[in-house]
């Protein structure tokens, strides 16, 4: 059927629906007309947008009723579906300024975008560059430390190259901190009392120190399937190895642990390096109150232990000739007191382990490196720990 078949057709079966078959008056006649014309004006409209979007121009309703419908027109419906007006050469010449305008902002901000890529990628290739040379610097600085010769008053652990392009290392020993192992190793009374206390003071309730305690013991002693009176039973993926902590990371595997390893930097007090007992050399006035000192007595032998700038293992600090000397300062003279600290403190560790930290700098950037090594005489030192930060 032909175009104009399709919307006469649907047209008269719209007039027949909306008018029933009854007398008509003026009143029915106006609405039937007025319902015709709506009718008409909607679907010309719509043919009008189809018409248009082939090209085809139209000015108005009417237009279409009369063109393509076969209709003929309404003076009521003079509405103009797509007007067409005529532009002055004023009007064009400004629409054409905005274009213009329009693609010159468009062009500036490519232009700027572009730039600022370019910047960034510039100053990202030189932090890299920074950040490595600083790494370099501080790789250099745990080399230098490592040397069997060099000690913490050696004048090579501190080095500048140029006006921004340094290293700093610091030497100390692990001995100034607590050995889980060695408390732990036989079930010593006093020992594990030291143990305790430590906890007590970062926290721990008294319930939580027994369990952790009892916890630890299994899981460096004991016999599979045996537990201590607060230890837990080994069942699921819990089982206890039986043997001495080879990694402090291993103390958060342990069940009732979570009191302390939620603590920060819990893991600055404890070593599993060393003969066990403190170094006097290197512990705190905290550490040494532990084992019986009084921590007046423990705090003035800090001080004068660390010098003036009141850090260990710097130039100002003040060496020991011998133990003597450094159980004088704690007011330790007779034979029997010494002894009775002898398993819990030690004056010079000889088994030599040290922590060596290295911080290189670079303009702005710093890069750390920290190791655990055992110093030997005659030879490089042996890393037995590695963290980069």
């Amino acid at each position: 059927m032909t175009r104009n078949g399709i919307f006469v057709t649907w047209k008269r079966r719209v007039t027949r629906c909306a008018i029933p078959k009854r007398r008509r008056t003026a009143r029915t006649t106006r609405r039937s007309r007025a319902a015709q014309d709506a009718i008409c004006c909607a679907v010309a409209s719509c043919s009008a947008v189809v018409l248009h979007s082939f090209g085809r121009r139209l000015r108005s309703v009417n237009e279409l009723l009369v063109r393509y419908l076969r209709v003929s027109p309404s003076p009521r419906l003079r509405v103009a579906v797509f007007p067409r007006r005529r532009q002055s050469a004023a009007a064009t010449a400004g629409s054409t300024l905005l274009l213009a305008l329009w693609a010159l902002f468009l062009i500036s901000a490519v232009v700027l975008g572009w730039a600022k890529l370019i910047d960034q990628s510039v100053t990202g290739l030189c932090d890299t560059n920074l950040a490595l040379e600083a790494r370099a610097l501080a790789h250099s600085g745990i080399a230098v430390a490592r040397h069997a010769q060099v000690t913490r008053m050696s004048p090579q652990l501190k080095a500048t190259f140029g006006q921004d392009r340094s290293y700093e290392v610091t030497i100390t020993g692990e001995g100034g901190k607590l050995n889980l192992n060695y408390l732990l190793r036989g079930e010593d009374p006093v020992k594990l009392r030291v143990l305790k206390q430590y906890l007590e003071r970062r926290g721990l309730t008294l319930q939580e120190r027994e369990i952790l305690v009892d916890c630890l013991l299994d899981w460096v002693g004991g016999a599979p399937n045996t537990h201590h009176l607060n230890g837990a039973t080994d069942q699921g993926d819990y089982k206890p190895p039986h043997r001495q902590l080879i990694s402090l990371d291993e103390v958060a595997q342990v069940k009732g642990s979570e009191p302390l390893v939620s603590k920060p930097n819990w893991k600055d007090d404890f070593t599993i390096y060393g003969s066990g007992r403190l170094d006097l050399e290197w512990a705190s006035a905290e550490f040494l109150s532990l084992v019986g000192i009084a921590p007046a007595v423990a705090e003035r032998f800090v001080k004068v232990r660390q010098g003036p700038d009141g850090k260990d293992g710097t130039k100002d600090d003040h060496i020991f000739k011998n133990d003597l000397e450094a159980f004088s300062y704690l007011g330790i003279v007779s034979p029997q007191q010494r002894q009775a600290l002898s398993g819990l403190v030690v004056f010079h560790d000889p088994a030599g382990y040290f922590t060596i930290r290295s911080i290189g700098k670079a303009a702005n950037l710093t890069r750390q490196v920290e190791i655990v090594a055992q110093k030997n005489q005659g030879a490089n030192s042996e890393i037995l720990q590695w963290t980069e930060k």
